[in-house]
């Protein structure tokens, strides 16, 4: 679980794998404040082959970067 600070406004989550780039997926979120998220991240998946982004409600996009450093334990 990671939580994620934005001031955007928030439509989902999106792992992207980056060896099959057109396989996307959407994210359980729970939404623990108007600007917190807690995001559900499957255990059985390689960190190094995916990425994480933020999707906002006019549908732009933003990579999260260094997904390690936010996992919580």
């Amino acid at each position: 679980m990671i939580q994620i600070y934005t001031n955007g406004i928030f439509n989902y989550f999106e792992i992207r794998n980056k060896l099959r780039p057109f396989e996307r997926s959407k994210l359980m979120v729970t939404q623990m404040s108007l600007t917190d998220y807690k995001i559900n991240i499957p255990l059985e998946i390689d960190l190094r082959d995916y990425e994480f982004w933020v999707i906002y409600n006019d549908y732009q996009d933003q990579k999260i970067e260094r997904i390690e450093k936010l996992l919580s334990e």
